[in-house]
């Protein structure tokens, strides 16, 4: 539990196959530190309009983002801190479609955080003025005309890869590799680099992050769910294989995980599920 509450919006409909959401975030800094996100499988393109965002690396040590940045999927939960105010306004992204959007002037930093190039950064001066100016809606509506002018011809393989990523998360994560080298034309080990080059992930992993996370959104709906059960209808062998693979990503198993999301009312919990859904 703990996500950051965010405002949602849909993405036009010429983004609907590749972006989740567009959103903003307006949260004081004693609020904004509380949290610890849980990996999910979208990527986040962030602006940051507020005092500046650090994330605490594995060795405990804080490293400042820059103000516009694409994150890496995760496989770890992140902490994330600010000095100040956040103010932020964002786009989730189908991890498929980063190559689509990025141009050659991003660079890579630390723990795989991606700078975007300079005219992400003179946009985000221009939102900050429109924030300030007429508010949020405002902005997110300037930064989806942005996102779709930024947009590339789609590279060769991107119609597939997005059949694959949809078909993954059709199945909630419960697929075998052969099953998704099947749906393309190549061969499984070139497949798999593609899909990799793509997402920054292999297909196996990816459908292990995307398993993981339809088991965690089904325990904040319902923490109260028989857990041998869900073990057994998410296609776990055993109970241990299922809480070790859980808790590789939760950094928790999943009975303390549904003991923590009882604790809180049945609407904080459909709230905590909107966020991540």
């Amino acid at each position: 539990m703990g996500q950051i509450y965010r405002l949602k919006f849909k993405p036009p409909p010429a983004l609907q196959q590749d972006v989740k959401s567009f959103w903003f975030l307006d949260e004081a800094q004693e609020v904004y530190n509380l949290n610890e996100i849980i990996p999910d499988s979208y990527r986040e393109l962030i602006i940051s309009l507020g005092a500046p965002i650090m994330v605490e690396t594995e060795s405990g040590a804080l490293f400042e983002l820059p103000r516009v940045y694409l994150s890496p999927l995760h496989k770890r939960p992140q902490k994330f801190r600010t000095t100040g105010f956040s103010q932020i306004v964002a786009v989730s992204l189908y991890p498929w479609a980063t190559l689509a959007l990025l141009d050659q002037g991003a660079t890579t930093v630390e723990n795989d955080y991606i700078v975007l190039e300079s005219s992400w950064q003179n946009f985000a001066a221009s939102l900050g003025r429109t924030v300030a100016r007429s508010g949020y809606q405002e902005a997110i509506a300037q930064l989806q005309q942005f996102v779709c002018d930024q947009w590339h011809e789609a590279p060769r393989d991107l119609p597939s890869m997005r059949t694959i990523g949809q078909l993954i998360y059709t199945r909630r994560g419960q697929l075998t590799m052969t099953e998704l080298a099947a749906q393309c034309t190549l061969s499984s080990s070139q497949f798999e680099r593609r899909f990799k080059h793509f997402t920054s992930l292999t297909p196996k992993a990816y459908a292990r992050l995307v398993r993981f996370e339809s088991i965690r959104n089904a325990l904040l709906l319902n923490p109260s769910s028989n857990l041998a059960g869900l073990a057994q209808e998410y296609g776990y062998t055993d109970q241990a294989h299922f809480n070790h693979d859980f808790k590789a990503f939760a950094a928790q198993t999943p009975g303390s995980f549904a003991a923590s999301a009882k604790l809180f009312s049945a609407e904080q919990r459909l709230a905590d599920f909107l966020q991540y859904a």
